[in-house]
């Protein structure tokens, strides 16, 4: 499976709230949030971006982990 350089939009409670990708044509950018939307970038499965927000969480390492792995 290939990977894919995601941006992560999340709540303070790590519940994500959007996923982007950089487009390479485009340059490059960081993406912003405000004090209740933090942001994470990150390397994930490509098939995993569009479903990322009803399968995983931001815990408190600032990584991904899996809904079904952390109770949640």
């Amino acid at each position: 499976m290939a990977k894919a350089t995601a941006h992560v939009w999340y709540d303070l409670s790590g519940n994500i709230v959007a996923v982007g990708r950089p487009l390479s044509d485009r340059g490059t950018f960081t993406p912003l949030g405000d004090e209740e939307t933090l942001t994470l970038e990150t390397e994930v499965e490509e098939s995993l971006l569009e479903t990322l927000h009803h399968t995983h969480v931001v815990g408190a390492e600032r990584a991904l982990v899996s809904k079904e792995s952390s109770g949640y």
